[in-house]
């Protein structure tokens, strides 16, 4: 059992390690691990797993921690939970289930998978911790303390290294690390919000109190225009006076830049800041940060911080900047679940309009037009319509071998398969018995011969006749001998191809007279039967064409032509009920043809339309079904 056997750390120690690993000079390898260190002793894990997806879209194990190597199943189990959280973690920024690890000491354990940023825009990546679940909200503290440190890694990633020096780095001192902790019970209280407005409210209002705002705002975007809907310590507003419209312009001024602006700044930027100068002038205020809510690349709001006293420092901007980033998914979610169906279906459409006639999604639109000329092929053209048919290689010329005698079979020459020419050896039959037998005739027919002299020497009429009957019946029996000898070498009737008749089923076993040995068939005049579908037989008449592939060689079409039609349908286990027709092979049969060779035909009815052929099957379907 694995327990939690962390080194003992005080928590401000334990936030101070991890942060600066933002400015450490460390290797990589060494960073990933105190990174995953101080990450599961911030949450009280006691493991951690860095996950990294590779180019080829599977998820590696980059570094763990707190992991015995040689319980290698647990790690192979913990990685396996991990991985299955891999789709929600990268769509929502992190995922968690209940779960239990026997490895495990904790009593309530819960998994934690939360997206980290490595640095590499091209790939994903994220970190694995169990924590011991005990209530909702220290899990949520839990949870924000580890999104609020997810960014590290790209400071000490290595395809990062060279821009670390452009990154703004947070000095933590004591004023810091009370706004971070702001931002983390912020965050940890937005997320039991259920409604977007009351999330907007509690949001502006926490960002005043806890950064000496004056004032917050947030925008958000409804079609063209950024739309005031929250304003801090305000419960109601009027949208159309002067003061909001001047909101609204700051929004629209960051919105249509996707930037950040600070004004007045004493850094020089390119940015568009009539808007923010108009504002300020107007307000009497000292300073005003717009930030940008983003959501998958676009902009959705914008939070407006306005100061009267003193400035936002370098260490605020960035806080905030975390927060908008982190609070933005939480913010549309909200805004997408309070939308009425019908407000929903509106934006849906106005959206994909939108992008449809756009410059965007060209892919999208060629797929669009594509498929419309693909239905219009099909509602317009026409194709040959083909029936589809089960055929196999059949032949009525067969010839039965059987054996002519009781006897042991001896010797077997060929096996099922083989080509035999007329008068080919195919088995032979012990002939010892017969030999002997043969003799014992011939002593016989001497003894009676020698019988009946005797008796004719004597004038004993009545003996020599009985010899000389008796020299009969044992002639009778040689020339039988003598037949069955001849019969002994079973030879082939015809030429053909053997269809039955297992050499190794044959070879030593005792046969009776009359028993079949063999079926030998003329592969020259074979034809194709065809089983023809119940529900398509009204479509295929006698005499019409088509093309045949065998199973043994698909690649190769054979042409037929349909001369019977057996009237009467069988019942076939496989496809239910079936007409079986008789199909004339137009080609000179190939030599590897054989008897019961299987595949598949298709009878060409006529030319019908393309969107018939592809939709009657269902058609048809649904009249049965529907009864219409």
């Amino acid at each position: 059992m694995i327990k939690s056997q962390h080194e003992h750390y005080e928590p401000r120690e334990i936030i101070t390690n991890i942060q600066n690993l933002r400015t450490s000079s460390k290797d990589v390898s060494t960073a990933t691990q105190e990174f995953l260190k101080y990450s599961s002793l911030l949450v009280k894990s006691p493991i951690a797993l860095y996950l990294v997806q590779t180019e080829d879209m599977k998820w590696n194990l980059k570094a763990s921690y707190g992991v015995d190597q040689n319980n290698q199943t647990f790690l192979d189990d913990a990685v396996n939970l991990a991985l299955s959280m891999s789709v929600r973690v990268v769509k929502n920024k992190f995922a968690y289930e209940r779960m239990r690890f026997d490895w495990i000491a904790f009593s309530n354990q819960m998994s934690l998978a939360v997206k980290v940023d490595d640095g590499n825009s091209d790939s994903k990546a994220f970190i694995y911790l169990i924590i011991d679940y005990k209530n909702q909200q220290i899990f949520s503290e839990m949870l924000v303390r580890t999104l609020m440190n997810s960014d590290i890694p790209s400071f000490f990633n290595a395809q990062k290294i060279n821009k670390v020096k452009d990154r703004e780095v947070i000095t933590f001192n004591e004023n810091t690390n009370q706004q971070s902790t702001d931002v983390l019970e912020i965050l940890s209280r937005i997320i039991f919000q259920e409604k977007f407005l009351l999330a907007s409210m509690f949001l502006v209002n926490e960002i005043s109190a806890r950064f000496d705002c004056s004032q917050v705002s947030i925008g958000w975007r409804k079609g063209s225009y950024v739309e005031t809907i929250a304003i801090s310590h305000i419960e109601k507003f009027e949208r159309h006076t002067e003061a909001i419209q001047s909101l609204a312009g700051l929004y629209e001024e960051s919105a249509d830049q996707d930037e950040e602006i600070l004004y007045p700044n004493d850094e020089l930027t390119s940015s568009i800041v009539f808007a923010h100068h108009h504002y300020v002038e107007k307000s009497k205020i000292k300073q005003v940060l717009s930030l940008p809510l983003r959501h998958n690349g676009e902009v959705v709001g914008v939070i407006s911080c306005e100061k009267n006293q003193g400035s936002f420092s370098q260490e605020e901007s960035t806080l905030l900047r975390l927060l908008t980033n982190y609070v933005s998914p939480w913010l549309v979610e909200l805004y997408q679940k309070d939308q009425w169906l019908g407000k929903k279906i509106l934006f849906k459409s106005r959206r994909f309009l939108s992008n449809f006639f756009g410059f965007k999604n060209t892919f999208l639109k060629f797929s669009a037009i594509t498929i419309s000329a693909l239905f219009m092929y099909g509602l317009l053209g026409t194709w040959v319509y083909k029936v589809e048919a089960v055929g196999t290689l059949e032949t009525d010329n067969i010839a039965y071998v059987s054996a002519p005698f009781n006897g042991i079979i001896e010797e077997v020459q060929v096996h099922a398969g083989d080509k035999v020419d007329k008068g080919n050896t195919l088995l032979t039959f012990d002939r010892e018995e017969l030999y002997l037998k043969k003799s014992e005739a011939l002593a016989d027919i001497g003894k009676y011969t020698s019988e009946s002299e005797k008796a004719r020497a004597s004038s004993k009429l009545a003996d020599m006749r009985i010899a000389l009957s008796k020299k009969r019946e044992a002639e009778l029996s040689l020339d039988r001998v003598e037949y069955y000898l001849k019969k002994s070498k079973i030879i082939a009737p015809v030429e053909g191809i053997i269809i039955s008749g297992d050499k190794e089923e044959l070879l030593g076993a005792p046969t009776a007279k009359g028993d079949l040995l063999f079926k030998v068939a003329q592969s020259t005049e074979l034809y194709l039967k065809l089983k023809i579908p119940e529900k398509r037989i009204d479509d295929v008449h006698v005499s019409f064409k088509g093309e045949f592939a065998l199973l043994s060689s698909p690649n190769k079409k054979y042409h037929f032509e349909i001369n019977k039609i057996v009237p009467v349908a069988q019942v076939s286990q496989a496809d239910g009920n079936v007409f079986i027709a008789h199909a004339t092979i137009l080609e000179h049969p190939e030599l590897w043809w054989r008897p019961g060779m299987s595949g598949v035909g298709k009878i060409e009815i006529g030319e019908r339309n393309i969107l018939w052929i592809i939709m009657h099957d269902f058609i048809e379907f649904l009249r049965m079904y529907f009864w219409i």
